[in-house]
């Protein structure tokens, strides 16, 4: 019998410290700058960060930040490369945005653009209030 899929909230700092490590470390295509891998693994502490699980193997996370009172950011997200395709991504981001919802007017993701790695752009802007 295959594991269902799970989305949890994480609150402990080091077991989040541990997720997101292990999910950035398996996607060096995307996250190949170690200083800014280690930057996005240590902020990940002190953020609000859901996992994503099948069966007790970490496939996924996603993190938000705030970046005004009225706006979150989707500060991080990674699912490791062998579990892509499958809709972690989607369960990830609903989970982070029904949270959001509850907290902010707006909501943002910003990403790079390939082969620009230090320009960062809004990819898409949504209201989530």
């Amino acid at each position: 019998m295959q594991d269902c899929l799970t989305i949890e909230q994480v609150q402990d700092p080091e077991v989040k410290s541990r997720i997101a490590s292990e999910v950035l470390l398996d996607l060096p295509d995307w996250f190949g700058l170690p200083e800014s891998t280690k930057a996005f693994i240590e902020e990940s502490k002190s953020l609000p960060l859901w996992v994503a699980r099948i069966g007790r193997e970490v496939v996924g996370f996603i993190t938000l930040r705030e970046s005004s009172p009225e706006t979150g950011e989707i500060h991080c997200m990674g699912v490791k490369k062998a579990y892509h395709r499958r809709g972690i991504g989607t369960r990830l981001y609903l989970a982070l945005e029904e949270y959001a919802r509850k907290r902010y007017n707006y909501l943002y993701v910003k990403t790079v653009e390939e082969g620009r790695l230090l320009r960062p752009v809004v990819k898409s802007a949504i209201r989530a209030g």
